[in-house]
Parts: structure tokens; C-alpha cells; sequence
């Protein structure tokens, strides 16, 4: 064979498994259980916030951050039956006990607020909206997650995370 041939076919080969190996890295997509980034022209009704302080063991202020990116989750409940009305039932259950209407360059808003406090390493960032619902009784459902900048934690540190919600109702 000649050097050239050997180089081609070398060269396949290395091509062949580069471009197998780039597919089995593909992540699978299931249409039905996808999240939808919140604040983009498709998904107006809600907007969500996260602020995540964090206090060391002396309740001194070590950090605030934001959150770059929030998500609605699909909600199901328990028997993993979907529950898409999950985050309208809540929310209007909250905004009962307290109203408030915020506005927002010229967009009218309703406003809910959730506060969670961890004393312990957490590596995300779910809002759990909850209620007693007849079926399942008092029951939790991740509706929202948020990507917030990286937070180093040391013993001690208690981390409160302020979930804003705004629903639009302009």
C-alpha cells in the first residue's frame, strides 16, 4: 500500500470515531418534560427572581447574589400525573393572604414572595410550592429553578434564598 492510502485511511477511521463518539453524547429530549426559561416572549404570565443571602455563624453578611436564569418546571403530582395548574392554584391561594401589585415599565404586576433557609450545602435552586390538596393531602411540587452564581458555603453559614414571583395581569 502506498503512504498515501495509509493516510487515508487513517484519516477515516479517526473521523469515523469522532463523529460516533459525538453521538453518543447527544442527550435524548423528551418534547413532553421540558422546562421553559421564564422572561422570554413565549412565557409572559410569570417571572420569577432569586436572591440568595447568605449569613455566617456570627449573622454577618457574607454575600448576596441574583439569579442569572429562572425556569418554570413541569409540575406533576405524586402519582406522577400532571399537575399544569399547580403554580396558577398556589399562587392565587398566596396572593390571597397577601396583595400586592407592582409596576414594572409600564406592565402591571402581581407579587408573591417565598423565603427558604438551608444551614447546609445545597447544589440547586428549586422554589417547592406547597398546599393540601384532597386527594394527596399536604403536598410539595418543584415549580421553579433558578441558576445563581456560585456560593462557597463554610460551616456555619445559613444561605436564605428570596424567591420573587410576579404574575403579569396587564
Amino acid at each position: 500500500m502506498s503512504l498515501f492510502r495509509i493516510t487515508v485511511s487513517l484519516l477515516v477511521i479517526c473521523i469515523t470515531v469522532i463523529f460516533i463518539s459525538l453521538i453518543g453524547f447527544i442527550q435524548p429530549v423528551d418534547a413532553s418534560i421540558t422546562t421553559t426559561p421564564l422572561g422570554y416572549p413565549g412565557d409572559q404570565e410569570y417571572k420569577a427572581y432569586l436572591q440568595v443571602v447568605v449569613r455566617d455563624k456570627n449573622n454577618q453578611l457574607a454575600s448576596v447574589t441574583e439569579s442569572i436564569n429562572t425556569w418554570k418546571v413541569p409540575t406533576f403530582f405524586p402519582n406522577d400525573e400532571p399537575a399544569p395548574l399547580w403554580i396558577d392554584t398556589v399562587f392565587y391561594n398566596t396572593i390571597e393572604k397577601n396583595y400586592q401589585i407592582v409596576i414594572i415599565d409600564g406592565t402591571k404586576y402581581e407579587k408573591v414572595e417565598y423565603y427558604n433557609t438551608f444551614e447546609t450545602n445545597r447544589a440547586d435552586s428549586h422554589l417547592w410550592l406547597c398546599a393540601n390538596v384532597q386527594v394527596h393531602g399536604e403536598i410539595c411540587i418543584k415549580s421553579f429553578y433558578a441558576r445563581a452564581p456560585m456560593v462557597l458555603l463554610e460551616e456555619g453559614d445559613v444561605l436564605t434564598e428570596k424567591w420573587t414571583i410576579l404574575r403579569n395581569v396587564s
